[in-house]
This record gives C-alpha cells, sequence and structure tokens, in this order.
C-alpha cells in the first residue's frame, strides 16, 4: 500500500525482524481421532430421520470444545435437514437451516463427543429424488476443515500489529484440539476462496518480504515455511498469488501481507497487499491437520426409490396390466420392493393372437406405447396409451401395416437404428433367413408410425441364426446386433450403420459394417438372456442362462476398433430351479448396474436379482420377491 494509506504504529520505530522465528510443530500434545466403520450410507427421500454415523467413534484427546456436521455438496435449504435425536447431556446443538450446518458445543470429552455425533440424522423431504448423493462432514472443534487440504481456519478480530499477531498464534492460547497454528498461507485458488469465507475484517497473512525487499516468502507454516512465493508482484515457479492490481507496491516498511475483507483502501474481498508492520489487524490461523484424523466423511445416496414398470399379459383371458414397481434401499443396503398406486390393469384386447410385443415411448408425449403383432393376420398395431388418475388408459389404436407371411416374421425387439430418437422395430423371417427394420415416427396423434411403408431390408443369414440381442453395446451411436448359431454354438455380433440417403433413396439403407466372432458356446442349452451393463464400466454385457441346469454367466465384452471381442467371464449364482427363466433385465435398484428379472412359469412366482459389482467382479447380491401371480399364463411382457 502507499504511505498515505497506511501509517506505522506510533510505538513502532523500527522495522521488526520477522526472518527469526523457528519452526513451528504441526501438532503438540494429544489430538483425537475421528472414525467411521463405513464412508458410505443409504437414505430414502421422503422417510423419516435416520441416523448418519451411528459407529462413528472419536478416541484419545482431551477436552474437546465443540464439532460440526455440514452438508457439503448439493445442500438444499428447502430439503436437506440435519438433527439431533436423544440426550447429548451438557451439550448443546444449533442447526443452520441456511447453510445446512449443525453445531455442537459445550466442554466435553471424547465419550462425549462419540455419543453427540452418533445421533445427528439427516432427512429429506422430496420424495421424487433418484440418483441423488450428500457429502455430509463431521468435524471436531469449533472449525471447519477445509475440504480442498483438510486444514483448519480460525479467524482473530483483535485488532493487533503483525508481531502481536504472530506471537499469539505460537502460544498456546491459540491451540486447537493439541495443534498449534500459523499464520495462514495461502497456495492455490481453492484455498484462497475457502480462507476469504472465514475472515470477517481484514487479515494478517503469513507472508513478508522483511528479509529482502520484493522477495516474498512465507515465513511461517508447515511445508511452505521459507518458500519465496513472488518477486515484486509476480508469482515465482507456478506459485499461487492473490495481489491487487498495483500490490505490492514495494514501499519502505511495508513488509507485511493481509488480505482485503473488502473494506481495505476499496480493495475486493479476498485479494493481498503489503502495509506496514505495526498496521492494526485481525488475522488467520491455520491449523495443518496432514496425519490427523479430526474430521471425516460420508457420503450419502438419495437414489433409492426408484420406479420400474412391468407390463403383463394374460394369454388365457386378454387380461393385460401394467406393475408400477417401486424399490427402495434402506441404510444397511437391503433392498425391497413395493406396488406403486398406478398399478392396476388396463384396456383388454381378448384376440389371444395379438402379442404385446414392445413397450417404447414412441411420440415422445412422457407416456410409454405399446407395440402388438397379431401373428395370425400379419397385422401390426401401436396403441397409444395415455396415464389416468388410477393407472395406465388407453388413448388410441392405430394399426400401421400388414405384414406378409406373418407365421414367419417374428419381431426381435428395439432399437434407434437412425440415430432421430425414436427407437426402430427388427424383425426377422425364420423362414427365409430375411431381416429387415422398420422406421418409426415420432407421430404425436397416433402414437407413432412407419416413415416408409415397406421397412428396409439388410442382410439375410442362415436361419440357424437366431438374434439374441440388440442395443448400441460400446455407447458409440450405432446399434449392434447379437447372433447365436444353436446348431453350431457359433456367436458373433454385428455392428450397424445407417447411410445412403438420398433423393431417391429417402430413408437410407442399414448394413452390417463390422462382424465380430465372440467365443463359441456349443452346448446349445446355453442361450443370451440378455444385454446391461452387469459390471459397472459404462459398457453392455451379455447374460448367459442354462436352460437345462440353471446356470448363469457374465460375458464382459472388449471393445476395440478392430471389432468386439469377450474380455472375461463370470459365473454367477445358479436358479433354483431350470422352471425359473430370464423374464428382463434392468437396473432396480438405481445404482448403475444392470439387474435380472426372473419369472417360474410353474409356480407363479416372480423374483428379482439385485447384481452389485464387488472389485469388478459382478456378483449377486440379493434376491426380491416379487408378489406373486400364481397364474401362470401371465407372462412378463417388458420392463421399462
Amino acid at each position: 500500500m502507499s504511505d498515505n494509506q497506511f501509517s506505522a504504529s506510533s510505538a513502532l520505530t523500527t522495522d521488526i525482524n520477522l526472518k527469526q522465528s523457528s519452526p513451528l510443530a504441526a501438532a503438540v500434545g494429544t489430538s483425537p481421532v475421528l472414525a467411521f466403520t463405513s464412508n458410505s450410507s443409504n437414505y430414502t427421500p421422503g422417510s423419516s430421520a435416520q441416523a448418519i454415523a451411528s459407529s462413528l467413534t472419536i478416541t484419545g484427546g482431551s477436552t474437546i470444545n465443540g464439532a460440526r456436521v455440514s452438508i457439503t455438496s448439493d445442500f438444499n435449504s428447502a430439503q436437506d435437514t440435519l438433527a439431533i435425536t436423544g440426550s447429548i447431556g451438557s451439550l448443546t446443538a444449533n442447526y443452520d437451516s441456511a447453510k445446512g450446518i449443525l453445531t455442537i458445543s459445550g466442554a466435553g470429552t471424547a465419550a462425549d463427543y462419540q455419543n453427540a455425533l452418533r445421533q445427528v440424522t439427516y432427512s429429506n423431504s422430496n420424495t421424487t429424488l433418484t440418483n441423488a448423493t450428500r457429502n455430509i462432514q463431521f468435524s471436531l472443534g469449533e472449525l471447519i476443515a477445509n475440504p480442498g487440504n483438510g486444514n483448519y481456519y480460525k479467524y482473530v478480530s483483535n485488532s493487533v500489529s503483525y508481531q502481536a499477531a504472530k506471537t499469539d498464534v505460537e502460544s498456546s492460547n491459540q491451540e486447537f484440539l493439541g495443534i498449534k497454528g500459523y499464520l495462514a498461507t495461502i497456495t492455490s485458488d481453492t484455498e484462497q476462496a475457502w480462507a476469504q469465507q472465514q475472515i470477517k475484517g481484514v487479515a494478517w497473512l503469513g507472508g513478508s518480504d522483511a528479509e529482502s525487499e520484493g522477495q516474498w516468502k512465507w515465513i511461517v507454516g508447515g511445508v511452505e515455511k521459507d518458500t519465496q512465493f513472488s518477486t515484486l508482484g509476480v508469482a515465482v515457479s507456478g506459485k499461487y498469488v492473490n495481489w491487487h492490481s498495483g500490490e505490492p507496491n514495494g514501499t519502505t516498511n511495508q513488509n507485511a501481507l493481509v488480505m482485503s475483507d473488502g473494506t481495505l483502501s476499496s480493495i475486493p474481498l479476498g485479494q493481498w497487499a503489503d502495509v506496514d508492520d505495526g498496521f492494526n489487524a485481525g488475522y488467520l490461523i491455520e491449523y495443518e491437520a496432514s496425519g490427523l484424523q479430526l474430521s471425516g466423511n460420508i457420503t450419502l445416496t438419495l437414489n433409492n426409490q426408484v420406479s420400474k414398470d412391468i407390463y403383463w399379459r394374460d394369454y388365457t383371458s386378454g387380461d393385460n396390466s401394467r406393475w408400477q414397481v417401486i424399490g427402495s434401499t434402506d441404510n444397511t443396503g437391503k433392498f425391497s420392493v413395493k406396488l406403486g398406486d398406478k398399478t392396476a390393469l388396463f384396456e383388454k384386447e381378448v384376440d389371444l393372437n395379438w402379442q404385446m410385443e414392445l413397450v417404447s415411448d414412441f411420440d415422445k408425449d412422457g407416456v410409454q406405447d405399446l407395440f402388438w403383432y397379431n401373428a395370425k393376420t400379419g397385422e401390426a398395431s401401436v396403441w397409444k396409451m395415455k396415464d389416468t388418475a388410477t393407472g395406465l388408459g388407453l388413448d388410441k389404436k392405430t394399426t400401421i401395416y400388414q405384414v406378409g407371411d406373418s407365421a414367419n416374421w417374428k419381431v426381435q425387439g428395439l432399437a434407434d437404428f437412425n440415430n432421430d430418437g425414436v427407437e426402430d422395430i427388427l424383425w426377422r423371417n425364420y423362414a427365409t433367413g430375411e431381416n429387415g427394420v422398420w422406421l418409426m415416427n415420432q407421430e404425436t396423434s397416433n402414437g407413432g408410425k412407419l416413415s416408409n411403408d415397406q421397412g428396409i431390408f439388410f442382410q439375410s443369414r442362415d436361419t440357424n441364426w437366431a438374434m439374441a440381442g440388440v442395443a448400441d453395446l460400446d455407447n458409440n451411436g450405432s446399434q449392434e446386433i447379437v447372433w447365436r448359431n444353436s446348431v453350431t454354438g457359433e456367436n458373433n455380433i454385428w455392428s450397424m450403420q445407417h447411410g445412403g440417403v438420398s433423393n431417391t433413396v429417402p430413408f437410407g439403407t442399414i448394413s452390417p459394417a463390422k462382424t465380430s466372432t465372440i467365443t463359441s458356446f456349443t452346448d446349445s442349452n446355453w442361450n443370451i438372456v440378455g444385454v446391461g451393463d452387469f459390471t459397472g464400466d459404462g459398457k453392455k454385457d451379455l447374460i448367459w442362462n442354462n436352460s437345462s441346469t440353471g446356470e448363469n454367466e457374465i460375458w464382459q465384452m472388449k471393445y476395440e476398433v478392430t471389432g468386439i471381442s469377450l474380455d472375461k467371464r463370470f459365473t454367477i449364482e445358479k436358479a433354483n430351479s431350470p422352471k425359473w427363466s430370464v423374464a428382463g433385465v434392468s437396473d432396480f435398484n438405481g445404482d448403475g448396474i444392470t439387474d435380472v428379472a426372473w419369472r417360474n412359469y410353474d409356480s407363479g412366482e416372480s423374483e428379482l436379482w439385485i447384481i452389485k459389482n464387488a472389485t469388478s467382479i459382478p456378483v449377486l447380491d440379493q434376491k426380491v420377491a416379487l408378489y406373486e401371480i400364481l397364474d401362470p399364463k401371465w407372462k412378463i411382457e417388458d420392463i421399462v
């Protein structure tokens, strides 16, 4: 700062030699240790308040004068609440609902604070939250740890000279849980951002150029002590500085560093200036907590209510139903399901030749529509559906085409082959080996229709080959078709491409751009029963089931420029009986890993297998029974 802005205290007539201080130990005495048995937990939004860290421990140390619990990520003041349940003795607790900070105050032992922190609860009033997280930080003492470096900071408002501040900081008066502090040394923009939130006035920092004019060093601190960070206001060797424009100005005797609180001669909040050593200011103390366990974090997962729809058809009565299956995971990791309020029967189709083949939101109105096929007449129809107060309702039926050779053309699956955002319909003729795609159009009035009236045919194939799945396996925007030859045991994958759009070919062509041969499975009892991300790597895997033995395998695939190949094989639990068959795959608990739905068409039982990733290995975590439909003629048609 310039001389006419700040003058030395009248009592200060000579420069203070600031370089003579001895190094400070980061910690003295005994500090308490805070520990968790687990750093993660689960919470069901909308449920009652739940203890966050009921097995937290605090050991060692002497008197503790405070603790804080704070929500440090994605805090929503209208939804998130921290509280205390039960008695905490003579300690007191106060929750700042605007900041998401629960402060516990009072002198107590490690046991006292352990009891109090174990009773901290979290609740969230938003019942629709899925896939959300909150980071909850527990911190001993009246200070909050900086998430960036783990250190603690304290602003002392006493307005004193630089030397008086430095002397007080190095005394036992300012120890924090057995740690001696030092005037703060700011070495990054994230630390700067944290530090300037702590100050309530102009603050001394631990920098000085008293040893050599213009050569600024951190003269106190832990690892930063004696480190030069600036020469005449320019950062040295990539070191962090936050000087105000024109600072430091090199004026004689202005050898000490301050951080502005926004009131210092119009210098913005957080920026630095050099001032006379005798200027009076508050000071910011930093406590280096490296190697200590004074704080810890728990990640709270709020993705515990995941809703999936299961579509059913009874091929004896013609009844149809949609189940809203709502899954929840409690704080112990136990998964359970219940049926939602809109679980109900919907429009009956008494002609049993009509098969509910596919479920997709063809018209993009937010409600799933149904694609039906009559294998006797060859008619194909889309049911445009609507949500009602009690469930799913039929809005409109539209016949979109009539297929010739209806007995042999079979619907194989859904995939967006032309990248228009609408899923298309894949077909195969198991008599001729022909293959084709119906490109679907987003038709809002009818719930979807064919873009063209013939479909697009692509390369035929020996009828021993069956389509076992279709999906964008490697998330590159193009679709793959998985094939299995039940006679030879061969398996391969066609990577499809859409192109060739022109005036004469307005809908383009679809063809296999690449064929990848994967490992054979000669036992014809083994079949691919699902495609999903069972390993949590963001790419699709294959799940196999042996219809004779009930054995199951997951194949993790490797995706390379040259093609797709088998990377790893994992055996998962065997089905209780070969009478159990896979009815569909989906992520039922919202953890990003695909789970498996099973149906026993003899007993009418159905259950979910929740898969988890155990050190990159997919394993069965839990089996969860679905409500029984004892009549085995009810068939699961799709899960979305």
